[in-house]
């Protein structure tokens, strides 16, 4: 299964190709993306579920980029796909290459819901990144109202000064 084969399964939520697509080497696809990066930044939740059951994906695994499907999923705003990677096992807390984890992730691009999922999912809310950024400084540089407001309801620590 070539590249293109993997985005028409995705696109059109195939569980037989995505089956086999998720035998596949994990540097077949750009970015070094297994099918379920790419069903997760693309926020086809079904098909997250699908990759997600019985093993046959594992939700915390780094793309050669160092982004995990959970990232992804926060990242574009897709709130379905970020309940399924946690449903599934994936762990809220971890943390990409730079530090981030998707906490950061969804306050940097300004995602209230997916927010409050990570919250839900009791994510750790004042974890530092590589730079000493919690979710709370991102939010705040970015101007994010109401995420600062979410992320200050749910506990995050003010007091926490970055590098």
């Amino acid at each position: 299964m070539n590249e293109r084969d993997l985005k028409d399964a995705l696109k059109n939520e195939s569980v037989l190709g995505l089956d086999f697509a998720a035998s596949e080497s994990l540097g077949d696809c750009e970015h070094g993306n297994a099918p379920l990066h790419e069903a997760s930044w693309h926020g086809f939740s079904h098909t997250v579920k699908s990759l997600c059951v019985d093993g046959k994906a594992v939700a915390d695994v780094k793309n050669s980029a160092g982004f995990f499907p959970l990232h992804l999923a926060c990242q574009a705003g897709h709130n379905q796909s970020c309940r399924e990677l946690l449903l599934a096992g994936a762990d809220p807390d971890v943390q990409n290459n730079y530090g981030d984890t998707a906490l950061h992730t969804s306050a940097r691009y300004g995602h209230a819901g997916v927010a409050r999922i990570l919250i839900s999912a009791t994510c750790r809310v004042s974890d530092q990144n590589k730079n000493g950024d919690t979710p709370l400084h991102i939010a705040a540089a970015m101007g994010r109202r109401k995420l600062t407001t979410i992320l200050l309801e749910a506990g995050c620590d003010k007091s926490i000064r970055n590098k």
